[in-house]
């Protein structure tokens, strides 16, 4: 993550990297570690202006930003190191700018800190065009899960969110900026598997995009009728230990599901 914003990620078309895209399992701390760790990283060292951070729901971009102030507020380490970077908070009890006398009021999911780097927070399909602080268009995005079963089930569905991806939210990026997106694959034509398998897909539409596939087990070998896992070894195991066999039709199918959000499938 650090290697693509400073420049140091090159991109299967040989150019830098415009974006990461990084395939996880499910409750494998993405969100701890992109939106939450690398986020304020960029913002506190001023490495970026503008970071914008998207996720599938209204309520899940809330709490995106919601952990971000909290931390900021809370954290007495962070303060120590880096001194008070909260947003200001008016007597009113909302979110103010800090830049002079402006009185320009801010919201829960969209605020400056003291250091005038501004978070907002946006949901999946949502207008994103026009975004703007000062000079500074979004130059850091940070993709969270913006996926969800629903949205994978139809061509459709899939071909909205792949639209609104390209179009919009990509366009809406600084020329210098950077975006970063994490998820899990969930379906062999969903926007996870055009960034980091495309080789799967009949054209590569994202060939400035580097790319990792963390898969929760390794070393898998599975055996059929019945299912059951004959060798692996799951990369977080105190967090997600492995589901050996299945008796039962319904454990069969949870133990398909299992696999494929481990991103072995």
């Amino acid at each position: 993550l650090q290697a693509l914003v400073d420049g140091g990620l090159t991109a299967p078309d040989g150019g830098r990297a415009l974006g990461l895209a990084v395939a996880m399992p499910r409750g494998w701390a993405k969100s701890t570690i992109s939106t939450l760790a690398f986020a304020m990283w960029c913002a506190i060292t001023k490495r970026r202006h503008y970071v914008l951070i998207i996720s599938d729901t209204d309520e899940q971009v809330r709490e995106r930003a919601r952990d971000i102030r909290d931390e900021l507020e809370g954290n007495e380490l962070l303060r120590k190191d880096f001194g008070d970077l909260a947003p200001l908070i008016s007597e009113r009890g909302s979110y103010s700018s800090t830049r002079g006398t402006s009185k320009e009021k801010w919201t829960e999911k969209d605020f400056v800190l003291k250091n005038e780097v501004r978070f907002a927070a946006r949901n999946t399909g949502s207008n994103v065009r026009g975004l703007r602080t000062k000079q500074y268009r979004p130059d850091l995005i940070i993709c969270d899960d913006i996926q969800r079963d629903e949205a994978v089930r139809t061509g459709a569905r899939r071909n909205d969110t792949m639209r609104w991806f390209r179009k919009s939210l990509l366009g809406t990026l600084a020329p210098s900026g950077k975006i970063v997106v994490l998820g899990t694959v969930m379906h062999n034509a969903d926007l996870m598997t055009h960034l980091v398998r495309p080789e799967r897909i009949a054209k590569d539409e994202f060939p400035r995009f580097a790319r990792m596939v963390h898969a929760g087990v390794r070393g898998l070998q599975v055996a059929y009728e019945p299912l059951r896992i004959v060798s692996g070894e799951s990369t977080w195991p105190a967090w997600r230990p492995i589901r050996r066999t299945a008796d039962t039709p319904k454990e069969t199918k949870t133990l398909e599901e299992e696999l494929q959000l481990l991103g072995s499938s």
